[in-house]
């Protein structure tokens, strides 16, 4: 039983021997790694022309859903195709089961570290291989392939749109042929004629029966309007004066002849009593009373003219009201005659927004079509392309080194433990 409790640690210390030499030998016999890398930038906003270090050039969350997008299985089944990694790995690889797509594209996804570089919309795309020639032609193939795959996409996504963009257009197409045949049978209902139909904007009203002639009525209300404020005016001034100030400002107002010669008879006898021009045949008394009776006459043709002007203004103000009724009449037909072609605007109106509508579509869709036949490298540009290293990033022959001589270090050890534990034999036994 103690023989066997002290060999159990012999046989995990040369368990442990075994297992450092011959990682170590592996390390030693192992190739060393190289490492290329190519940086590329990508386009995360519709605004091109920022920095790389804009904070607007990129959006962190877009960066790293794509850097999840490089390394997936579409992207790198595609590296492997172009790179025929199946035919090239299948020897290294192989076990008893031929490589496949899906394991090329693992293998290879071991082999790539793709990182995002800090508040840049940049990423850098690292490969590892024992050949450095191929570390280079892998970072640059995904770049590549990333690259093709982002402008395919953008491409689909446009081709979409144009698609729904056609097919927009022709529905608006089947409104404009429906819309103009209601349009023709509406101005055919109504009477109305192309000449009409054709010149009148979409912003007037159709079936002015005579706009001249509303115009007409319009202006005369305006005038005949005027000219009665006009002379309620004068009117009001003229009844706030004397009979004397009305006797004076009416002939150089509204000329009389009547009145006139009444004035001028009244302002010589009244000169001719001034100046006592009187003898036995005319006496002042006599000259008073014709004074009186020329008043008299003069005041009367006042009043004949006052009444003439109020006729006047009496008459202005019916020939307003008239107008205003006239008017009203009009508006009522016209509003009358909207009222019945208000279907056909209506209909215009409509026809000639979705006409609108169909054409800036289009234009959309040509704008698209000529997009679409642009090149687009923009949207992936590689700003680095990878380049064989001359120096190897992993150096497998120290360490493999290292390991064989502690593994060695080991097995000296317990070949020496063991020599000293060993049994003694007669020859070595005291005497």
């Amino acid at each position: 039983m103690k023989t066997n409790h002290a060999r159990t640690p012999s046989f995990i210390m040369a368990g442990i021997v075994l297992v450092l030499v011959a990682v170590g030998v592996y390390e030693i016999v192992r190739p060393d790694e190289f490492s290329s890398q190519a940086v590329i930038k990508i386009q995360t906003h519709d605004s091109p022309g920022f920095s790389d270090t804009d904070p607007r050039s990129f959006d962190e969350d877009i960066v790293s859903m794509e850097v999840e997008v490089i390394v997936s299985e579409s992207i790198l089944s595609n590296v492997v195709h172009r790179l025929d990694l199946v035919q090239k790995w299948s020897k290294p690889y192989i076990n008893r089961h031929a490589l496949q797509v899906s394991d090329a594209a693992g293998i290879l996804r071991g082999r790539l570290t793709v990182t995002p570089r800090k508040n840049t919309s940049l990423i850098g795309i690292n490969a590892l291989s024992e050949d450095a020639d191929e570390a280079a032609l892998i970072a640059n193939t995904v770049a590549e392939a990333y690259q093709d795959w982002r402008i395919e996409q953008g491409r689909r996504l446009a081709q979409g749109g144009i698609t729904a963009l056609r097919g927009q257009i022709e529905i608006e197409e089947g409104k404009i042929h429906t819309l103009s045949n209601k349009v023709i049978q509406l101005a055919k209902d109504l009477h109305v004629p192309d000449s009409e139909l054709n010149r009148t904007p979409p912003q007037m009203s159709f079936g002015d029966p005579d706009p001249s002639n509303l115009r007409f009525v319009d202006a005369a209300i305006s005038e005949a309007r005027i000219k009665h404020k006009r002379m309620e005016e004068q009117i009001q001034k003229l009844m706030a004066l004397s009979p004397v100030e009305l006797r004076q400002t009416l002939p150089s107002f509204n000329p009389d002849p009547n009145l006139a010669t009444a004035c001028a008879e009244l302002e010589a006898v009244t000169e001719q009593l001034i100046r006592n021009e009187t003898n036995t045949l005319v006496t002042p008394e006599s000259l008073r009373a014709k004074i009186a009776v020329l008043k008299k006459s003069a005041d009367d043709q006042v009043g004949v003219i006052m009444e003439s002007f109020n006729r006047a203004v009496s008459e202005s103000k019916v020939e307003l009201e008239q107008l205003n009724k006239v008017a009203e009449e009009k508006g009522r037909e016209r509003q009358t005659k909207l009222n019945e072609r208000r279907p056909l605007w209506e209909a215009k109106r409509q026809l000639e927004d979705t006409v609108d509508l169909r054409d800036l579509i289009t234009r959309k869709m040509n704008i698209e079509e000529a997009d679409l036949r642009l090149p687009h490298q923009s949207q992936v540009i590689i700003i680095e392309r990878a380049v064989p290293s001359k120096t190897s990033v992993r150096h497998h022959r120290p360490l493999g080194a290292a390991l064989t001589l502690m593994g060695l270090a080991l097995f000296g050890y317990g070949l020496a433990s063991l020599w000293k534990t060993r049994p003694l034999s007669r020859h070595d036994s005291p005497a």
